[in-house]
C-alpha cells in the first residue's frame, strides 16, 4: 500500500528583502544619474510600498500601448472618437478548459487577494498528548461486546459527534470546491500557496522522508534514539535499532531512518507490490542494503496486502525470527490511495487500512516500542474508536500534523509511545474486526462494522473526548484556511512578480525612500535566474533552482566544472564573461557567488550581509586553484552602496577591478535592503555622518542596534527555501501587496 498524499509564497511584507530592477543589453546611458533618487530629499518613511495609482481589471502594458494611440479615458479612438471607449479586458482564461466557461466559485479574478497576516507561521512545533490512561486494557470478552454491525456509511457529513458541526460542513464545503479543477490547476494554486511546499525531499527520496525528519526532531528523536517510559535507552550500545515501515512505499520513511541512524539499523518493509513498491535502488541518502522487503504469503514474492491475515501473521512471523522473538523498537506507517473525487469520503475508504495498520503495528512491536501513522479525517465512530483503543495501549498518544505536511490536506499523524505489555486483547479485537470488514468489503454488501468503541464510553472519557474534539476543530479550522487560500490563488493566478522591465526608469526605485537602507551589485546571468549549489565535498555539487516543482540536480554541465568543501551552500548565477577584444575576444563561463547560507559547515544566515559577504570573499579567495585552469573561476560581484548607484551606469559592457580584465553584459541590479524594519539610516546635516531612526520609537543612535541587522533567517527562516530577490513588476499591474517573495 503506497503512502499518496490526500489532498494538497509569498510574505505580506517582506521588507528585509530585495528589489530588483532589470536592465537590458540596449541601454545606451539614457538612465543616468540625474533620474536616481538624491540621497537625503526624502523622511524616513515607515512602509516602503510600490503603490497602484488606478486599481482597474487593465494591465499598465495596455494602458500605456492604448495612451500611445490617443486613447483617453471616456473617449473612443479615432479621427472623430467613434472607436470603443473602454479597453478589451484582458483575458482570465484558465487551464484547457472551453473558451469563456467560468467554474462556479473559482472565477478568474485578478481582484483576488490573500490577507497574509492570517497566515500562522509556526517555527517552534509543540506536540500535545492525552493524559495516561488509568485502568486495565478491557478483556477480549468485553471488547467483543463492544462491537456494533450497522448500515454501510456512504457519507460524513453527520458525523457530529466529535467535532463541531459548522466546522464540519465548511471543512466539506471547502473541499468539493475543487471537484471541477484540473489536477494542473490545483497543483499549481497548492504549490503557491503552501508557504512549506518548497522544502521537497532535499536530498531524500519525497516529501515524506522530511515529514518523517520534521516529526522525529519535534518528538526529541523518539524514533531514531527511542527510550523507556524512564528514559533509559531502548538500544543498547551492541544492538541494532530494529524498526517497520508498513504500507509505505516508495520508502522515504525508512530512508530517513537509516540515514539518521548512520548504518545501525535494520528495517523491515510491507507494502502493496507494483507501482507504488519500495523504491530501494532511488534511496539516495540512507543504506538500502539495511533494509529486507516482506510481503506476507510468498515472502518476497507475496502482493502485500495488508488487508490479508494470512499476509499479516506472515509478516509478524518474519520480524519476529529476525529480532529474536522481542520485535522492533518502533513502527512507521505512512498508508493511503487515491481519492480523487471521493476526498471528502476519504475516512471512510480508509477505515480498514486505519485499523490493518494498527493491528499489524501491535503484532510486530516489542514492549515500550513507539508507533505514528497517517491519518486522514476522524470524524466517524469507527475511527474515534480505533484511536481510542491505541489510547489504552500505550503510554501516551498524541494527534499531531507536523508543519510538513500539507495544511489544507485532511492528514494528521497518530503518535503512539511506549506500547504497554497487556494488550493481547486488543490486538486480538482488532483481527477479528478486520475478519469482519473482509466479509463485508463486498460493494453489494448493506452492513458494515460502525463502531468498535460505544459512543457513550468515549464520552464518558472526559479527557479523551475533549482533547480529540479540539483536536479535529482546530486541524478543521486550519484545513479551511488553507483550502480557502488554494481557492484564492486559483482565481487570481497572476503568480507571483516575475516581470522584467523593457527599460531602465524610475519607477522601479519608488519604494526606497532612503538609499543609505540599501547596497547594490550588477547581475549578468544569461538565464536571468539564481541557483543554489549544495556542496558535499570536491566535484561532488548539485544544483537546485529554487523552484517548488524541481528537484536537487547533479551539477553536470560541460561547462562548468566546480569543487566545493562539504557542507556547503550558496546562492550563484553562471555568468559569461569576455576577455580580450576584437576577434580574438573569448567567452568564458564564471560562478558569481551571490549570497552564502552555510560555508563549509559554518552557518552564516544570521550575519550581516556585509559580513556574510566578507566571509565569502574569505571562502572564494581559499578555494580558488590558480594551477586547475580546468575549474571554472568563481568570483564575488563587486557591491556598491545605493548612493554609489552611478558608478555602476558608467559603460554598458561592465568591467569588475580584477587583474585578468574580464567583463560581462550586465543583465540587472540587485538592490539588498540590509537595514530591518522599523529602523531605517539617515544622514545627519549638522554632523555629517549617518546614523539610525526607528521609525516605531522614534529613537535615534549612532551605534549600530543589534536588532536592525538582515539576515538570511529572516528570509529563509520560515521552513522553506525561496528565492530573497525582489522583481518589480513593470509591464503589468502593480496589485497592493507590490513587492512579493518570488
Amino acid at each position: 500500500m503506497a503512502g499518496v498524499e490526500s489532498g494538497s509564497l509569498t510574505d505580506s511584507e517582506d521588507d528585509e528583502g530585495i528589489l530588483r530592477v532589470s536592465l537590458t543589453a540596449e541601454s545606451d546611458g539614457d538612465s543616468s544619474e540625474k533620474d536616481l533618487p538624491k540621497a537625503g530629499l526624502s523622511p524616513p518613511s515607515k512602509k516602503m510600498k510600490i503603490e497602484s495609482e488606478k486599481k482597474e481589471m487593465y494591465t499598465d502594458f495596455a494602458q500605456r500601448m492604448m495612451a500611445k494611440m490617443g486613447y483617453q479615458k471616456g473617449k473612443g479612438l479615432g479621427k472623430n472618437e467613434q472607436g470603443r471607449v473602454e479597453i478589451v479586458e484582458s483575458s482570465k482564461q484558465r487551464g484547457r478548459r472551453g473558451l469563456g466557461l467560468q467554474l462556479k466559485g473559482l472565477e478568474a479574478s485578478n481582484e483576488a487577494e490573500w490577507d497574509f497576516e492570517a497566515d500562522e507561521i509556526v517555527i517552534d512545533e509543540e506536540v500535545e498528548w492525552l493524559p495516561h490512561y488509568e485502568h486495565k486494557v478491557p478483556p477480549i470478552e468485553v471488547l467483543r461486546k463492544w462491537k456494533i454491525i450497522g448500515k454501510k456509511k456512504q457519507t460524513i457529513d453527520d458525523e457530529t459527534e466529535f467535532c463541531d458541526e459548522e466546522i464540519l460542513t465548511n471543512v466539506l464545503n471547502s473541499k468539493s470546491v475543487f471537484d471541477q479543477l484540473e489536477p494542473e490547476e490545483m497543483r499549481r494554486a497548492r504549490t503557491r500557496s503552501n508557504p512549506y511546499e518548497t522544502i521537497r525531499g532535499v536530498f531524500f527520496l519525497n516529501r515524506a522522508a522530511m515529514k518523517m525528519a520534521n516529526m522525529d526532531a519535534v518528538l526529541d528523536f523518539m524514533f531514531t534514539s527511542p527510550k523507556h517510559v524512564d528514559g533509559t535507552s531502548m538500544v543498547g550500545p551492541n544492538d541494532l535499532l530494529y524498526f517497520a515501515d508498513i504500507c509505505a512505499g516508495p520508502g522515504g520513511f525508512s530512508e530517513y531512518v537509516l540515514w539518521r541512524s548512520k548504518a545501525e539499523a535494520k528495517g523491515f518493509g510491507m507494502t502493496l507490490k507494483g507501482q507504488n513498491d519500495f523504491k530501494l535502488e532511488e534511496f539516495l541518502a540512507g543504506p538500502a542494503e539495511m533494509f529486507e522487503t516482506h510481503y506476507g504469503v510468498g515472502g518476497i514474492h507475496g502482493d502485500g496486502d495488508i488487508f490479508n491475515s494470512d499476509n499479516q501473521a506472515e509478516f509478524t512471523n518474519f520480524v519476529k525470527q529476525n529480532t529474536e522473538s522481542h520485535g522492533v523498537h518502533f513502527v512507521m506507517a505512512d498508508g493511503g490511495f487515491s481519492v480523487e473525487g471521493q476526498e471528502n469520503i476519504q475516512e471512510i475508504l480508509s477505515k480498514q487500512l486505519y485499523l490493518c495498520q494498527f493491528l499489524v503495528a501491535l503484532s510486530v512491536l516489542r514492549k515500550g516500542g513507539h508507533f505514528v501513522c497517517k491519518l486522514f479525517d476522524l470524524f466517524t465512530r469507527f475511527s474515534m474508536g480505533l484511536v481510542y483503543l491505541m489510547y489504552m495501549s500505550f503510554d501516551r498518544v498524541s494527534i499531531y500534523k507536523p508543519v510538513t505536511s500539507r495544511p489544507a490536506n485532511s492528514e494528521r499523524y497518530i503518535v503512539c509511545r511506549n506500547m504497554k505489555s497487556d494488550i493481547e486483547s486488543v490486538r486480538q479485537y482488532m483481527h477479528e474486526i478486520n475478519v469482519d470488514l473482509n466479509k463485508y468489503m463486498s460493494s453489494t454488501s448493506l452492513e458494515d462494522v460502525t463502531d468498535v468503541v460505544p459512543l457513550d464510553v468515549i464520552q464518558n472519557d472526559k479527557d479523551f473526548f475533549t482533547y480529540m474534539y479540539d483536536s479535529n476543530n482546530s486541524l478543521g479550522k486550519l484545513q479551511i484556511m488553507n483550502l480557502h487560500k488554494i481557492k484564492i490563488f486559483t482565481q487570481n493566478n497572476t503568480g507571483y512578480l516575475n516581470i522584467v522591465p523593457d527599460e531602465f526608469t524610475t519607477t522601479e526605485l519608488s519604494a526606497i525612500k532612503t538609499p543609505y537602507d540599501y547596497r547594490c551589485y550588477v547581475v549578468g546571468g544569461q538565464e536571468k535566474k539564481r541557483w543554489y549549489l549544495l556542496g558535499l565535498g570536491r566535484s561532488y555539487v548539485f544544483k537546485w533552482d529554487g523552484q517548488p516543482n524541481t528537484r536537487w540536480k547533479k551539477l553536470d554541465d560541460d561547462r562548468v566544472h566546480i569543487e566545493l568543501p562539504s557542507d556547503t551552500l550558496i546562492e550563484i548565477e553562471f555568468v559569461q564573461e569576455l576577455k580580450g577584444e576584437g576577434s580574438g575576444q573569448k567567452r568564458l563561463m564564471t560562478l558569481h557567488v551571490l549570497d552564502a547560507m552555510f560555508l563549509y559547515g559554518k552557518d552564516v544566515r544570521g550575519l550581516h550581509f556585509n559580513e556574510r559577504m566578507d566571509k565569502l570573499r574569505k571562502f572564494v579567495k581559499s578555494i580558488t586553484k590558480t594551477t586547475r585552469p580546468d575549474l571554472t573561476p568563481v568570483i564575488v560581484p563587486d557591491i556598491f552602496r545605493l548612493e554609489q548607484i552611478h558608478l555602476i551606469f558608467e559603460r554598458i559592457c561592465y568591467c569588475p577591478e580584477r587583474p585578468d580584465g574580464r567583463s560581462f553584459l550586465p543583465r540587472g541590479v540587485c538592490i539588498v535592503k540590509t537595514v530591518k524594519d522599523p529602523w531605517t539610516v539617515a544622514l545627519s546635516k549638522s554632523q555629517g555622518r549617518k546614523y539610525f531612526y526607528n521609525l516605531s520609537t522614534r529613537e535615534s543612535k549612532f551605534e549600530i542596534p543589534k536588532d536592525m541587522i538582515v539576515n538570511t533567517i529572516h528570509i529563509y527562516g520560515r521552513g522553506r527555501m525561496v528565492s530573497k530577490y525582489m522583481i518589480v513588476k513593470h509591464s503589468e499591474k502593480i496589485p497592493r501587496k507590490s513587492l512579493e517573495i518570488r
